[in-house]
C-alpha cells in the first residue's frame, strides 16, 4: 500500500475485521502492510472521524415491512365514544329528570305492599300468597306494589349448598312467579326488584325480573333497588319511596332503615320495605314535622331456614301491609289485608269501583 492514506474502503474492510476478532498481523498481511503500521493508520483515521464517515458511507437502508391483516393498533374513534357518552348521559339524566307519578282522581285508595315471596323455595306458603294476590286484584280501591324478591334464584357458585337442597328449578321458580303476577296483574301500580332477582342482572347483565313485570303490566313503575313517586288520591300527594332493602337496622324498630332515611332525605312520607323476614309492620313517625309512613312487609316463607340461620327474631304471621290514603290527606293502616279489604269494600258497595 503506498499511500499513507487508508481509503473508504480499505477502512470499512479493517472495521468489520476487527469486529470479527482478526488481529492486526492478520489483518495487515490481506493489505500488505506491517500490522503495527497498519494500526496506527486506522486508529489516526479514527481520531479524525475518518472511519465513521467511511461506515455511514456504506450503509444501507435496510428494507421496511408491509403488514397486511389485523393489527395490534386499536382502530377505535375515541371522539366518537367520547361523544357517545355524552349522549348516553343526556339519555340518563332526562330519565332521571321524568317525575314519576301514580294519580287517582278519587279515594280512599289502599295500597297493598307484598314482596318475599321467594317461589319455589322451602316452606312458602303458596296458598296464602294466591289467596293475597286474588284478594287485591278483586277488592275495589285496593292496588298492590311488589318490593321483590319473588324467586329464589339461587344462582350464585356459594348458593350451590341451598340449589341441591331445593326440589324446584330455577325456570320454574320463574314459571311461579309469571303465575303470581297474572292474578295481581290488573292492580299493579309499582314494582322493585329484590336481591335475589337482581341476581341476573349482576351475573349476566340482564334485568330479567324486568321483562318479567313488563308481560305481565308494561305500564306500572318500575326501578332497580330505588323507586321514588308521589302517590296522589284526590289532589292529595304522598311523597313516596320504595326500596326493597334499607341500611340501618334495628332489634327494637323494624322500620328504622325507612324512618333514619327520611330523617337525613326530608323528601318523602310514605316509605316501603322488605328483606328482613321478621314480620309486616306499620308505623307513623315525625317526617320534619309532618306525618310520615313506614311500612315493612313480611315473607311468605312459614318456615324460614334464612331466619334461624342468621339468628333474627321469630316473625310474625302478617305478610303484606296495606296503607289506606283518604281524600282528606289522612293514612290509616294495617298489617291484616284481609281487614283492609273488607273496608274497602264497605265504602266502595253499591258504588262504581275505583
Amino acid at each position: 500500500m503506498a499511500s499513507s492514506t487508508l481509503t473508504d474502503p480499505q477502512m470499512v474492510m479493517i472495521h468489520d475485521a476487527l469486529q470479527a476478532g482478526r488481529s492486526w498481523p492478520e489483518i495487515g498481511a490481506v493489505e500488505g502492510i506491517d500490522g503495527d503500521a497498519l494500526r496506527k493508520r486506522f486508529y489516526r483515521a479514527q481520531d479524525r472521524g475518518h472511519v465513521t464517515t467511511a461506515l455511514e458511507a456504506d450503509k444501507r437502508d435496510a428494507p421496511v415491512p408491509t403488514i397486511t391483516g389485523t393489527r395490534a393498533e386499536e382502530l377505535v374513534d375515541r371522539m366518537a365514544l367520547w361523544s357517545a357518552a355524552e349522549a348516553r348521559f343526556e339519555i340518563e339524566r332526562k330519565a332521571a329528570a321524568v317525575a314519576h307519578r301514580i294519580e287517582f282522581s278519587e279515594g280512599p285508595v289502599c295500597i297493598t305492599g307484598i314482596g318475599d315471596l321467594h317461589c319455589g323455595g322451602a316452606g312458602v306458603d303458596a296458598a296464602l300468597a294466591r289467596e293475597h294476590a286474588q284478594l287485591v286484584a278483586e277488592t275495589p280501591g285496593m292496588y298492590a306494589g311488589i318490593l321483590g324478591d319473588l324467586a329464589d334464584n339461587f344462582i350464585y357458585q356459594w348458593a350451590m349448598k341451598i340449589r341441591l337442597g331445593t326440589e324446584t328449578t330455577i325456570p320454574q321458580e320463574w314459571h311461579l312467579v309469571r303465575q303470581y303476577l297474572t292474578w295481581i296483574a290488573p292492580k299493579l301500580l309499582f314494582a322493585i326488584d329484590g336481591n335475589h332477582d337482581a341476581w341476573t342482572r349482576a351475573l349476566a347483565g340482564i334485568d330479567y325480573f324486568r321483562d318479567v313485570v313488563a308481560s305481565a303490566r308494561p305500564d306500572c313503575l318500575y326501578a332497580n333497588d330505588d323507586l321514588r313517586f308521589t302517590l296522589s288520591v284526590d289532589g292529595c300527594e304522598w311523597p313516596t319511596r320504595a326500596r326493597h332493602k334499607w341500611k340501618g337496622t334495628s332489634i327494637y324498630n323494624p322500620t328504622h332503615g325507612q324512618e333514619r332515611a327520611s330523617l337525613f332525605d326530608h323528601d318523602f312520607l310514605v316509605a316501603w320495605g322488605a328483606h328482613t323476614h321478621t314480620g309486616s309492620f306499620v308505623r307513623t313517625f315525625n317526617a320534619a314535622g309532618r306525618t310520615g309512613v313506614a311500612a315493612q312487609v313480611n315473607t311468605y316463607k312459614v318456615r324460614d331456614p334464612y331466619v334461624d340461620q342468621e339468628g333474627f327474631s321469630k316473625s310474625t304471621h302478617t305478610k303484606p301491609a296495606c296503607v289506606i290514603f283518604d281524600v282528606d290527606g289522612g293514612v290509616m293502616a294495617t298489617t291484616d289485608i284481609a281487614a283492609a279489604a273488607r273496608m274497602m269494600k264497605l265504602y266502595y258497595r253499591g258504588r262504581k269501583a275505583a
